[in-house]
């Protein structure tokens, strides 16, 4: 993942990506909700079970 774009971004921090570049900081709170709705759509599973805290 290319963090070019988000420099501020740190290790345990989370991100936006796409296409293998982190966009912007997502705080955890927002984090939390996407995994959550990733989940109720059965698509977490892509992301791999490590990639969650």
């Amino acid at each position: 993942m290319n963090l070019s774009y988000v420099p501020e971004a740190g290790l345990g921090d989370f991100v936006l990506v796409h296409v293998g570049f982190a966009l912007s900081t997502v705080d955890e709170v927002e984090a939390r909700q996407v995994f959550t709705y990733l989940k109720q759509m059965g698509e977490l599973a892509e992301l791999g079970e490590g990639e969650t805290r």
